[in-house]
């Protein structure tokens, strides 16, 4: 994991090795995020998570951003989508309405938005 500075604020953004694979997982990386960066907000390239996640109907996806919203800690998912439904079309949509769960291309834009949001 990777802590930056960005506006004087910190954020955490997963690397490689960093995945969401299960509940724990996520977890862990929630964890991490607040030891290294003091923070509340983690970026991670979809990439790193694995396909149930973007598949509604498993449930994955609501458990892991509960706790993400239960521990009061932001996170940024970016990168091109590469899953097509409806149903989580309109998901990505319902969360970049907020701003505790956002959807962006890059990590930059994810930046910017979470900076937007703390002024």
């Amino acid at each position: 994991m990777k802590i930056i500075q960005h506006e004087g604020i910190p954020f955490a953004i997963a690397e490689e090795q960093d995945r969401i694979d299960s509940l724990s997982d996520a977890l862990d990386l929630m964890a991490v995020t607040r030891y290294h960066s003091s923070g509340d907000s983690l970026i991670i390239a979809q990439k790193n998570i694995c396909d149930t996640f973007f598949d509604l109907s498993s449930g994955f996806a609501g458990e892991v951003l509960q706790k993400f919203s239960t521990y009061r800690m932001r996170l940024a998912i970016t990168g091109p989508l590469q899953f097509t439904s409806r149903a989580l079309t309109d998901f990505i949509y319902e969360c970049n309405c907020g701003d505790q769960i956002i959807w962006a291309e890059t990590a930059e834009d994810a930046l910017s938005r979470f900076c937007k949001t703390l002024r």
